[in-house]
């Protein structure tokens, strides 16, 4: 019929949990439409910029290719964040006067960074299966084409790091804390 269709995850990253909200495309030759159930930090900031910097996306491929690298973006900062949290909960772990309240609390928060990190993890791999269908079928400019190669490096970055942070809590789930008689399992 004329379109591409695309279906896509996007990150949402809330206060107190993170979670991927599935995202439908249709590509006409002069229109993107969007579908999707909730309105997405990236969509926002997507239209943010946009006022901001006037010419800055001339169709509707430049609007797809901004809100891609701007996820690439969002998933940088939450997984960022990730590794602020864990931080912390590596620092509360090696305190002198840790309890079991507080052990528990690491362990919640490992856990709910460890499903955070997997779920930028699975963002960014359908981001790049999104770019990677986008730029085989050949509806983009040679232009158009480079910016994808480059969210696609940004998306090697984070892939990376998000696979450090998965063998980091991995290997680290045999370290032991002695707390009040018991040995508690916990990964910074």
């Amino acid at each position: 019929d004329g379109h591409l269709h695309i279906r896509t995850d996007f990150l949402l990253d809330e206060e107190e949990t993170s979670r991927n909200v599935r995202v439908a495309f249709v590509l006409t030759k002069q229109v993107l439409f969007s579908i999707h159930d909730e309105d997405l930090p990236v969509f926002r900031l997507v239209r943010l910029r946009a006022r901001l910097r006037p010419g800055s996306v001339s169709n509707a491929k430049d609007v797809l290719l901004d809100l891609y690298s701007t996820d690439a973006e969002y998933s940088a900062d939450a997984l960022e964040e990730v590794y602020e949290n864990l931080e912390q909960a590596g620092k509360r772990v090696l305190s002198d006067d840790i309890n079991d309240a507080d052990a528990a609390e690491v362990l919640e928060t490992i856990a709910t960074e460890e499903d955070t990190n997997g779920r930028i993890r699975r963002n960014v791999m359908d981001t790049r299966r999104a770019l990677s269908f986008l730029m085989r079928s050949k509806l983009l400019s040679d232009e158009q084409q480079e910016e994808a190669r480059q969210i696609l490096r940004d998306i090697d970055s984070l892939e990376n790091h998000t696979a450090f942070l998965f063998d980091k809590i991995k290997d680290r789930k045999s370290t032991r804390l002695n707390s009040s008689h018991r040995c508690i399992s916990y990964a910074v």
